[in-house]
């Protein structure tokens, strides 16, 4: 487990999950996990995507399946990764970097500033947790409004870069 969950930073039902796979491209393999989940809970919707087709994907290279099910009368968003073994030890070793990082003042900024930002509709689609903890942690953003404000010079900068 990696993500919010695994840092205490959960601010919504999202879990996300890393696998490593045998092979970068096990798509049957990767669709044997999401079958077994479909199996074990009950399953609204499931995306699968494949950055390798998709270069446009914002996100990781590894495969993706996000199910949205019902667990406990609760909505629950699951993003589950399958990654070849470079790329599991890669994002591994950055979620490792990020979680010694955190410092316990920087909990209370991030969970603040998640918990507003993650309401929005431009959350996960053009702002992620990522965005936000590196904001807290590496530009010592505090609040909700120092974080749109570096948001906003970061996008900015970016469409100047591309």
């Amino acid at each position: 487990m990696i993500g919010s969950y695994a840092l205490n930073l959960m601010t919504w039902r999202d879990l996300d999950i890393s696998v490593q796979l045998p092979d970068e491209n096990d798509i049957p393999g990767f669709y044997d996990i999401g079958h077994r989940i479909v199996e074990k809970f009950q399953v609204a919707r499931m995306t699968f995507n494949n950055p390798v087709l998709l270069p446009s994907f914002p996100y990781d290279r590894g495969l993706y399946l996000g199910p949205h099910m019902l667990y406990r009368g609760q909505n629950w968003k699951v993003d589950l990764w399958g990654y070849g073994k470079d790329d599991y030890q890669m994002n591994l070793h950055k979620f490792e970097g990020l979680s010694n990082e955190l410092r316990d003042e920087d909990r209370l900024s991030i969970l603040r500033i998640k918990n507003e930002v993650c309401k929005r509709p431009e959350y996960i689609h053009e702002i992620t947790s990522i965005d936000i903890y590196k904001a807290v942690v590496k530009h010592h953003i505090k609040t909700v409004k120092e974080f749109d404000e570096w948001f906003k010079h970061k996008s900015e900068r970016a469409e100047m870069q591309g």
